[in-house]
């Protein structure tokens, strides 16, 4: 189940208030991320959160920040990273990157939360895949 998918309007205003604030600290940081702090601006996923909910269940353990994964994966794309591990780890370490996706360090997404959204885009169960991919390997 999905939880609290926070709106694109709420999001912009999180980034408008926080990020004033490190640009008084930190304006040549905020100046080179410029580029994706505008387009992750623009990027309304208010209708995502429609799509990926029948990807859900309806009881258990709800879902959090999924409309702040979907930016971490955008973001890291813009920055070039392509270790998904390594990102996680900059997220968690680096204020300005938790905040361009729409938190803070403290209530980052976690690796498994990352790797669990891509197995929902893929509508697929990763440790039944790994397991078949082994198979296939030592075949």
């Amino acid at each position: 189940m999905l939880k609290n998918w926070s709106s694109h309007a709420d999001y912009q205003q999180f980034i408008i208030s926080t990020l004033s604030c490190f640009y008084k600290s930190f304006p040549k940081k905020i100046i080179e991320l410029e580029p994706s702090i505008s387009k992750l601006y623009c990027l309304d996923l208010d209708i995502l959160g429609e799509i990926l909910k029948p990807y859900y269940s309806t009881i258990g353990r709800p879902a959090t920040l999924q409309p702040e994964i979907f930016r971490s994966f955008s973001l890291m794309l813009f920055q070039k990273e392509t270790s998904i591990t390594n990102w996680v780890k900059k997220i968690h370490a680096n204020e300005l990157f938790a905040t361009c996706i729409g938190c803070n360090i403290n209530n980052a997404p976690s690796l498994g939360a990352h790797y669990d959204f891509i197995s929902r885009l893929w509508l697929s169960n990763l440790s039944t895949d790994r397991s078949k991919l082994k198979e296939n390997i030592f075949i």
